[in-house]
């Protein structure tokens, strides 16, 4: 199974969400160009740190660019739910605030 499709199963079934963050956050960084802090890396256990390697080398090698679409379609997505819970957030907090 290529990295894409295995980050993805990982994100699907809930598995070591700390862990499934940080390979999103390489593939988000793969993508856009961003800095990617190395560290986390280090302290992955080794089926995640394995996948992580495999992410940077199938991404290095244009390889898997079907799944790498579909994770990355999962990655903004999730983004935007979170924005949307935090912007939800604020506005409780706003009419809370004026109401009283």
């Amino acid at each position: 199974m290529n990295a894409a499709k295995k980050i993805r199963h990982y994100l699907q079934t809930g598995q070591d969400a700390a862990q499934v963050e940080i390979l999103l956050q390489l593939a988000y960084s793969l993508q856009t160009g961003k800095p990617f802090q190395l560290q986390p890396l280090h302290d992955l256990p080794e089926p995640y740190f394995d996948t992580a390697l495999q992410l940077i080398r199938e991404w290095h090698l244009d390889h898997h660019i079907a799944s790498r679409s579909k994770l990355l379609e999962m990655i903004y997505a999730r983004a935007q739910r979170t924005v949307a819970r935090s912007a939800l957030s604020v506005t409780a907090t706003l009419q809370a605030v004026t109401e009283h």
